[in-house]
């Protein structure tokens, strides 16, 4: 190509000017920038490179000249001299390696703007060329108008980019924020796989030192599989487990752990503050797949993810929160409505038992002294037993976890197997909560479950309450026992008033009665006395007399010993009435009960 003369050049920059003003990418100012180089030395070839820490590689442009194989060559020698801040124009690998490609002209012309070189172009050409100083300054006036329009173009794709990246990461946030179910991890990985061009992306979480493959999308480069243990620690998890923080590495190749078809890898840990939630692994399968960019949108990711995982925790929280309330809730009314104590008792361990889903429920209740607590129903494994009397007693100093909830009315929590009450089966948890009412410890609800970490705050506070609730409704039935027995005794003395008044209406009755009779038998006995008298005389004379008289006389002596028969039963009377009159004592306020012996 030959070099331009004064007017070309002028009528080649008012060219480049009005290309520049026209350009719409970073590319396009690399090639009218790159082919007006050319043309004003008058190289017969030429190359332009530009880093971007954003891209691997950069751009890259070439003229005719310059085959596949040498501009790798070319790219690769000026990025690392870039990369490091070096001068391009004097760099001694930028001169060896042309002339180890035979070039007897190299220009390397760097694009500088705001003091950082951004890329450069190389001139090349196999016949010697001689710039004259008219050439240099026209060179060096076409490179300070392609600089600053190719870092403006720059940052409007980088702005772009950004744009595009948030939209994407938005897009994102907003399909997993709302997935508080099973699919919320695999619709993270699916998405991330597909809206960035990954080729494989996985969530990974580790359980007791082994790391499992919970959600997968994409390709699957090293044979792993949704719900299976990672059996080899390749790649970067090769590294050892717990990792958090953010690595990738864009040649696996040179790993001591290197995987089945992986190159690239992207490991992002799944931080909620100090705690990892899980790790994100993104791998592809060339050398050099990600850039500098990548890391960053995933971190962006993962923190998108660690909020909905975190969301999606305390949803589930609050539904087994709930949930569990409810039940207590439902063991309440199971047992408000009952009023005898012992059926209270069975139903409580019961329910609590089958409803909260605890192997062992026992409840312990306190002497008068406040100095033992004796178990009085259990409910073990399905089996519900009562104890009349007490099966087992404790004493409150001594160091059961019974005894100590007793003793200092507070909840207390124990984990690791052990025993629990006699006849039970160890559990691998314990918690005893005190039974109070109006401030007093009247007995202790103690659970067992083979299940660790069973008992945290929120179920120690709902348990609290239940036990309150057992402690108000064990003493509602005390009260109704009293009042039920106070009744009886009422009753049975009510009873014996009713029969004590009838016997003494009854009593002054047979008093008028025998009073009546007295009157009669007086007043009854003299004439009776007199007419009985008469008749037997003159049934004694033997003359003067018919026979229809002395039957006439017989009749009314007859009727004369009636009447006096019926007069002498009429003297029993006040006999009969002394038995009611007798006095019995009747305490009916049952203040005065007699001492047990006393009844004895």
């Amino acid at each position: 190509m030959m070099a331009t003369d004064g007017r070309q050049a002028r009528k080649l920059l008012d060219r480049l000017d009005g290309d520049l003003a026209r350009a719409h990418g970073s590319a396009y100012v690399l090639e009218v920038g790159l082919s007006a180089l050319m043309q004003l030395a008058g190289a017969e070839s030429g190359l332009a490179v530009v880093i971007a820490p954003e891209q691997t590689g950069g751009l890259l442009r070439t003229s005719e000249g310059v085959g596949d194989e040498e501009a790798g060559c070319w790219a690769d020698t000026l990025r690392r001299t870039l990369e490091r801040d070096a001068d391009v124009v004097s760099s001694p690998e930028v001169a060896a390696l042309a002339a180890e490609r035979g070039y007897s002209f190299c220009l390397p012309v760097p694009f500088v703007s705001a003091g950082w070189t951004m890329g450069a172009a190389v001139l090349l050409s196999r016949t010697p060329l001689r710039l004259a100083a008219a050439q240099a300054r026209r060179i060096t006036a076409a490179r300070d108008k392609i600089a600053p329009t190719l870092e403006r173009t720059r940052m409007l794709e980088e702005l772009q980019a950004r744009v595009l990246e948030w939209s994407l990461l938005m897009r994102i946030g907003q399909e997993i924020a709302y997935r508080p179910d099973s699919t919320l991890l695999p619709r993270a990985v699916s998405l991330v796989a597909s809206t960035f061009g990954y080729e494989q992306v996985a969530f990974l979480r580790e359980q007791e030192g082994v790391l499992w493959v919970e959600a997968l999308a994409g390709k699957s480069l090293d044979g792993w599989k949704s719900g299976h243990a990672v059996a080899a620690r390749d790649g970067l998890l090769g590294r050892g487990l717990g990792l958090d923080e953010l690595v990738w590495d864009n040649n696996l190749a040179a790993s001591p752990h290197v995987p089945r078809r992986s190159r690239s890898e992207i490991l992002v840990p799944v931080r909620l503050g100090s705690e990892v939630l899980g790790l994100l692994d993104v791998r592809a399968s060339s050398a050099g797949a990600f850039t500098q960019r990548d890391p960053g949108v995933l971190k962006s990711v993962a923190d998108q993810l660690a909020v909905a995982l975190q969301n999606q925790r305390l949803l589930l929280q609050a539904e087994k929160r709930a949930a569990y309330l409810e039940s207590v809730a439902r063991i309440g009314q199971d047992v408000a409505a009952i009023l005898r104590t012992p059926d209270l008792l069975r139903q409580a361990v019961e329910s609590v038992g089958r409803r909260l889903d605890y192997e062992r429920v026992a409840v312990f209740l306190l002497d008068e002294a406040a100095t033992a607590a004796s178990l009085v129903a259990e409910y073990d494994h399905g089996e519900v037993r009562a104890y009349d009397p007490p099966a087992v007693s404790a004493g409150v100093d001594e160091e059961r976890q019974v005894s100590r909830a007793a003793r200092e009315g507070q909840a207390v929590r124990r984990e690791g197997e052990a025993s629990g009450t006699e006849g039970s089966f160890p559990t691998q948890a314990e918690l005893c909560v005190p039974i109070r009412f109006r401030g007093r410890v009247v007995g202790v609800l103690d659970i067992g479950t083979d299940r660790r970490d069973a008992f945290g705050p929120d179920e120690v506070g709902a348990l609290s309450l239940l036990a309150n609730l057992i402690a108000a409704t064990l003493e509602n039935a005390r009260l109704y026992e009293r009042e039920r027995l106070t009744a009886s005794e009422l009753a049975e003395r009510n009873l014996a008033l009713v029969r004590a008044q009838a016997r003494v209406v009854r009593a002054e009755r047979l008093a008028a009665i025998g009073q009546l009779g007295l009157a009669v038998k007086h007043e009854i006995n003299n004439p009776m006395t007199a007419i009985l008298g008469n008749a037997e005389w003159l049934m004694e004379q033997e003359t003067g007399l018919s026979e229809e008289g002395r039957r006439a006389l017989q009749l009314v002596h007859d009727m004369s010993l009636r009447v006096r028969d019926i007069v002498a039963r009429l003297e029993g009377v006040d006999d009969v009435r002394r038995p009611y009159l007798e006095t019995e004592m009747i305490d009916l306020t049952g203040r005065n009960k007699p001492e047990p012996d006393e009844q004895d």
